[in-house]
């Protein structure tokens, strides 16, 4: 029978408690830029110029028809290339 020793883990609590706030700063600062990116999507969406209702199209249908572990792949792989 093994016993949990956590008490190692109170020497470590700042540490864990600013990797908790920067983990709130990253997720609402991403929702933030999400509502943003969506907004300008889909206004672009209702324009009356054509060429912004194609490229909200492409944009919309770029990232809606490909897979979520292939855009992470991409962006953390291929796009600092």
């Amino acid at each position: 029978m093994y016993n949990w020793d956590f008490n190692i883990l109170w020497s470590y609590r700042w540490l864990l408690f600013e990797g908790t706030l920067v983990t709130i700063a990253l997720t609402a600062s991403i929702v933030v830029l999400g509502l943003l990116m969506g907004l300008i999507a889909g206004l672009a969406q209702i324009s009356r110029f054509a060429f912004l209702r194609w490229v909200s199209w492409a944009y919309i249908e770029l990232f809606r028809c490909t897979p979520l572990l292939v855009q992470l792949l991409w962006f953390y792989y291929a796009l600092p290339i």
